[in-house]
């Protein structure tokens, strides 16, 4: 049963979905795994890549404090081609990250789609009378489209950030753990901040989708009966309402673009007070000879790998909203049964 769209409507099912999302997660995952020596594949090349932004600052610090210092010229050469060899290790292991983990998600849509596409044709005549073709259109082309770029863009730079936070953490706490513990105050703000604009963005987002399905429905509904419309004079009025349905979808991504784009900057600010932080905290460090220079300098370096991770963890989780809220509708539709079902143990009927 369709209902027209409006904001007890939304509201409502903004709850029931919330309450979904996890179940949504978990199908994902589990139409992962006849892909999962992609998924294999790409973890190993995160690994790499979160190694080596780890032990980049390391190689900085260590440079100031034990070689620019004795004037060892060999030992600077050496250690900045170690510098180079452990960024180009990180950079080819993001770029296979991305190859292998878009491997298995377009696998995995190739399969949506295919599913989506034969539950339509399995459903019963009274559903599809029920239901407006652009509505369901939505689902199987732009549904699955925001799930393409989940799964193209999103999904590699969030597993990616995850594992070079790892490989940092582990760094700064082995090299020095106060000044460890100094960059990690930072995140219950950034917790807060995070899960607040999570929720903003994943309203905004299930609007959106929302906001397309009916353009999409009463697109195909007017293009279909334009002809009746102009034998009875009703294309002025079906003008005013698509430009009234457009107008919300319009209003719905400003909306949704607009939580995006403040997230960004707050995160800049957080990053900046983290490192006067650790920069004062380092420097007392310094002056009462508990640290060396090279180690505040490796620190740091080590802010700003911490926060670009985090920031791209917490901004590419922003977007995955809409992907999450996509999957909702689609497994929504996989999840309709048709009205006639074979019995158990039924036979196949022979050719006619």
């Amino acid at each position: 049963m369709m209902h027209a769209p409006g904001r007890r409507t939304f509201d409502a099912d903004t709850k029931e979905q919330a309450r979904h999302s996890g179940r949504v997660v978990w199908q994902l995952l589990r139409q992962l795994r006849p892909y999962l020596k992609y998924v294999l594949a790409a973890l190993g090349m995160v690994l790499i890549s979160g190694a080596s932004q780890g032990l980049g600052p390391w190689l900085i610090g260590r440079a100031i404090d034990e070689v620019i210092g004795s004037g060892d010229r060999s030992a600077l050469a050496l250690t900045m081609g170690g510098l180079a060899a452990v960024y180009l290790a990180g950079m080819l292991g993001t770029r296979f990250q991305i190859y292998f983990i878009s491997r298995a998600g377009q696998n995995l849509l190739a399969d949506l789609r295919s599913q989506v596409f034969q539950r339509i044709e399995s459903l019963s005549l009274q559903y599809l009378e029920s239901s407006q073709a652009g509505m369901l259109m939505s689902r199987l082309v732009n549904d699955i489209d925001a799930l393409n770029s989940f799964f193209s863009q999103s999904l590699t730079q969030m597993i990616g950030a995850v594992f070079a936070l790892l490989g940092i953490v582990v760094a700064m706490m082995a090299l020095n753990w106060r000044l460890g513990l100094t960059v990690m105050a930072m995140l219950p703000v950034l917790w807060i901040v995070t899960n607040v604009f999570s929720r903003w963005a994943r309203r905004a987002f299930r609007k959106t989708r929302e906001t397309i399905g009916d353009v999409s429905a009463d697109l195909e509904e007017e293009l279909g009966g334009v002809k009746v419309a102009q034998a009875f004079n009703r294309t002025e009025m079906n003008v005013r309402r698509f430009a009234e349905r457009n107008a919300a979808n319009r209003d719905a991504n400003v909306n949704a673009n607009a939580v995006t784009s403040a997230f960004a900057p707050t995160m800049d600010v957080l990053s900046t007070l983290d490192m006067a932080l650790v920069a004062a905290v380092g420097g007392s460090l310094a002056l009462a000879g508990q640290v060396s220079v090279g180690v505040v300098v490796s620190f740091i370096q080590y802010v700003q790998n911490f926060f670009r991770p985090l920031q791209t963890v917490a901004q590419m989780w922003t977007l995955a909203q809409s992907a999450f809220a996509a999957a909702e509708r689609v497994y929504d539709l996989l999840a309709v049964q048709p009205a006639l079902l074979d019995q158990p143990g039924a036979k196949e009927a022979p050719r006619f």
